[in-house]
């Protein structure tokens, strides 16, 4: 369907990245909270709009 809204989920693994230095893995999880699971993923969703004739939907 044209211009349908569409959504992604994106899963961050905050406790096992090897890009993230350990302070700011600290803050991340502290920021996070209750939000975080045990299993240390962030989910992270995205919501996009579709172009349609030259303007955004």
């Amino acid at each position: 369907m044209p211009g349908a809204p569409s959504a992604v989920q994106l899963r961050f693994d905050v406790r096992r990245s090897p890009s993230l230095p350990e302070g700011v893995r600290g803050r991340l999880m502290a920021l996070a909270g209750r939000q975080l699971p045990a299993v240390g993923i962030v989910l992270i969703p995205l919501f996009a709009a579709m172009m349609v004739k030259g303007g955004w939907v």
